[in-house]
């Protein structure tokens, strides 16, 4: 089982904390600076491994990580280099810039404006990275199951409710026409 690389720019701490708790609760395996950083290592080599082994690579995409030239090297060793499946969540609205858009323009941007379990794309998020990484993917969300036809499954149908008799104003009650007789038959 793979793990996923989670790139992020220092501005959105608190974002990446979270999604690497939110990864690790559904058994997916992150890899985030500086957890995964050894004391005293050097950041561009273990970032170079990181990137280089694993399984995708999760962008949390903001206006501050296409500020950050760590995380715009991050990207193109992800993108350019190592060839690895790019996942951006967007945490923002963005608007890309060149770099970024050059990287991401052919990838599907997800958005998700918070990372919490049950946050819209939250589950899709979580689908997409155990997909590449090998964990089991979250359940989708429940959808509420169809009302059978009592046709096709032998149950009776509820009996129909009576409509109420609709009010009648004298003032403006049409007489109905008396309905055609046919004719008597002659011989």
């Amino acid at each position: 089982m793979g793990y996923a690389f989670i790139s992020y720019s220092s501005k959105n701490q608190s974002a990446a904390d979270a999604l690497r708790r939110l990864f690790q609760a559904h058994g997916i395996t992150p890899w985030m600076a500086p957890y995964d950083i050894p004391s005293g290592g050097k950041y561009a080599a273990h970032i170079t491994k990181g990137i280089r082994e694993c399984a995708c690579f999760v962008l949390l995409l903001s206006n501050a990580a296409q500020e950050s030239n760590a995380v715009d090297s991050e990207v193109e060793l992800a993108a350019l280099t190592f060839h690895k499946p790019l996942i951006p969540v967007e945490i923002e609205d963005v608007q890309l810039n060149d770099a970024f858009f050059f990287y991401i323009h052919n990838k599907q941007i997800l958005p998700v404006r918070e990372i919490r379990e049950g946050a819209p794309g939250m589950d899709k998020v979580l689908q997409n990275v155990a997909a590449f990484t090998g964990a089991k993917a979250p359940a989708a969300a429940a959808k509420p199951e169809p009302k059978s036809d009592p046709a096709f499954t032998g149950a009776k149908a509820p009996a129909a409710a009576a409509k109420p008799e609709p009010k009648s104003d004298p003032a403006s009650a049409k007489k109905q026409p008396e309905p055609i007789k046919p004719a008597p038959e002659t011989e």
